[in-house]
C-alpha cells in the first residue's frame, strides 16, 4: 500500500509545531521541510526594514539543505513590516536560477501575517509538488477570509494556490493572524 504524502507531512508538521509551539511563545514562524530526492539550495532573504535604502538590503546566498533538515524563522526576529523570504532551488550556480520561494510579512501592528508562494521564478520542485499548512491558534479553523493551506500536485505547472505569475494576489495571498505557524514542505 502505498503511503499518503499529506498524511506524512501532517504527522511530521505536527510534531515541529508542538516543538514550535513552545519555542516561539506565542510569536509564530515560518518553516521550510526540504524532503526532496536530489539536492536543494536555500537562502533566507531579509527584504529591507521600512525607509532602508535597496543598497543596503542583502542578497541570496545560496547554502545546501540535507535531506529532511528544516529552516525555521521566527516573525519577531525581523522587525514588523519587513518582508522576509525562504527561497530554494536545485541550481544555485545558473545564471538565473528556478526558485520557488516562500514569502511572508509580519504586520504585528495589524495582527496578521500575509504570506505566499511564488513559483514567478521557475518551477525547480513541479515533478515533486510541495505543500504548505498554516497553524493558527487564533483561527484553528481557518476561518479568516484568506488563511488557508496551499497544496500543488506533483506535475502541477499552474497551481492555482501560488504565484505563477506577479500579480496573482487573488488565488496566492494568504494572511492569517500574526501567531500563526507556517509549514512548507518541498517534495511530496
Amino acid at each position: 500500500m502505498q503511503s499518503n504524502p499529506v498524511l506524512g507531512f501532517l504527522a511530521s508538521l505536527l510534531l515541529l509545531f508542538g516543538f514550535f509551539d513552545i519555542a516561539s511563545a506565542g510569536y509564530g514562524s515560518a518553516n521550510l521541510i526540504h524532503y526532496c530526492p536530489y539536492n536543494v539550495y536555500c537562502s533566507t532573504v531579509v527584504g529591507c526594514a521600512p525607509g532602508t535604502p535597496a543598497a543596503k538590503c542583502p542578497g541570496a546566498k545560496f547554502n545546501q539543505l540535507a535531506m529532511g533538515t528544516n529552516i525555521t524563522v521566527p516573525f519577531q526576529k525581523n522587525p514588523s513590516g519587513t518582508g522576509v523570504t525562504i527561497m530554494c532551488t536545485r541550481d544555485p550556480s545558473a545564471g538565473n536560477p528556478l526558485v520557488t520561494q516562500l514569502e511572508w510579512t509580519w504586520e504585528q501592528g495589524q495582527g496578521k501575517t500575509y504570506f505566499d508562494i511564488s513559483n514567478v521564478a521557475g518551477h525547480p520542485f513541479v515533478d515533486e509538488g510541495f505543500i504548505l499548512h498554516a497553524i493558527d491558534k487564533k483561527d484553528p479553523k481557518q476561518t479568516l477570509n484568506n488563511c488557508h493551506d496551499i497544496f500543488c500536485k506533483k506535475g502541477d505547472l499552474a497551481c492555482n494556490e501560488a504565484y505563477e505569475k506577479w500579480d496573482d494576489d487573488e488565488q496566492a495571498m494568504r494572511a492569517c493572524y500574526d501567531d500563526v505557524i507556517i509549514g512548507f514542505q518541498l517534495c511530496l
